[in-house]
């Protein structure tokens, strides 16, 4: 019983300790022709060397350390995106990527608040601010 308590309270005080270390980064990738989502997409942390992949609704979710990042969007058919961003705290991104057959045009990085119950709502302006 004693071994249990003693890895219990272990456990507890190292997610004490990882969660103070950390914020989330997440979004959703849409194709900006079509509004859809894009499975697949590369998202890649430079000054870290991590990243992920969308998946099949879009979505991406990483936990990385607070500060500023360069994060490559990578997608083949669209329009690579190389972004800076200054992170202090859990953000949700919208990424809208651009295909390539209309020119070299940056991708659109719209900050999301984070409300991870609130529907996303693209008809709503005060949920946005676009970096």
């Amino acid at each position: 019983m004693k071994r249990q308590t003693l890895f219990i309270i272990a456990l507890l005080l190292s997610s004490f300790a990882f969660s103070g270390d950390y914020i989330a980064f997440n979004g959703i990738v849409r194709d900006a022709q079509t509004g859809n989502v894009i499975e697949g997409v590369d998202i890649f942390v430079k000054n870290i060397e991590t990243g992920t992949i969308t998946n099949y609704s879009g979505e991406f979710f990483l936990f990385i350390t607070p500060g500023k990042h360069e994060v490559v969007v990578n997608m083949k058919g669209y329009n690579t995106d190389d972004t800076t961003l200054d992170l202090d705290a859990d953000v949700f991104y919208e990424i809208i990527l651009t295909p390539k057959i209309h020119g070299n045009k940056p991708a659109q990085w719209i900050l999301k608040n984070f409300e991870p119950n609130e529907p996303e709502s693209p008809e709503n302006p005060d949920l946005a601010s676009t970096i």
